[in-house]
């Protein structure tokens, strides 16, 4: 597989949708929190890269083993296109998935336990996407659970990663109980800073669906549009 094929095999060029809430992310917790740690920084930013990358991969897979349309299948999926080996694109996806779980379990031994809990729910929306039998994309679902992942979770934890515990949330063990703690007003100004986001990447999917009606009907992918 050459570099451009796996470029276009992670549609890198759709980055900017998850780059945007990162960047904004780290500014507003510079400019509401005054905090930025540059190590948090970069490790979630590759591990959000790798796994942005990994969820198309898995798009392109699922939409290639699962085509009707065999039209789009080999003529307009990538991994028609190049022929490329379904296997081994698979491990490829298990091996960046494994990857960015790994710093996420790092930046969550830097940060709280909180990061886990968040990071496992983006994990499964992203995993699930396309992938199982109910796959998220194939329903009226997607727009509203990309939106809420990418716009606000991605947001959030670019926020989270920077500032101190006290400052917005965190989760403590003292087994067999836990107890989840932080400061509300801070919690919902991030919550509403980031709507625009969470509506502005709804309307990215929304948008990407109503180009698509024509090949997701012949697909057999029910979306909102």
């Amino acid at each position: 597989m050459t570099l451009a094929i796996f470029l276009e095999l992670v549609e890198i060029r759709t980055k900017l949708a998850s780059l945007f809430p990162f960047l904004l992310g780290v500014l507003y917790a510079g400019y509401y929190f005054e905090a930025f740690n540059p190590i948090n920084t970069v490790l979630f930013f590759v591990a959000m890269l790798v796994f942005d990358m990994a969820t198309t991969a898995i798009n392109n897979t699922m939409d290639y083993v699962k085509a009707k349309n065999l039209a789009y299948r080999d003529e307009e999926n990538i991994i028609g296109i190049a022929g490329l080996n379904v296997k081994k694109v698979t491990l490829l996806i298990i091996g960046m998935i494994t990857f960015a779980a790994v710093l996420g379990l790092v930046l969550t031994a830097r940060t709280s336990l909180l990061l886990l809990v968040i990071g496992a729910v983006c994990f499964t929306v992203g995993i699930l996407y396309t992938f199982g039998p109910f796959p998220i994309s194939r329903m009226p679902l997607g727009e509203v659970l990309s939106g809420l992942t990418m716009g606000f979770g991605i947001f959030f934890i670019a926020v989270l990663i920077n500032v101190a515990d006290v400052q917005l949330a965190t989760v403590a063990i003292a087994w067999p109980q836990f107890v989840v703690t932080g400061n509300l007003i801070s919690v919902l100004a991030v919550f509403l800073s980031s709507l625009p986001l969470v509506f502005t990447i709804a309307n990215i999917m929304l948008a990407n669906n109503t180009c698509d009606f024509e090949t997701d009907i012949s697909n057999h992918r029910y979306t909102l549009v």
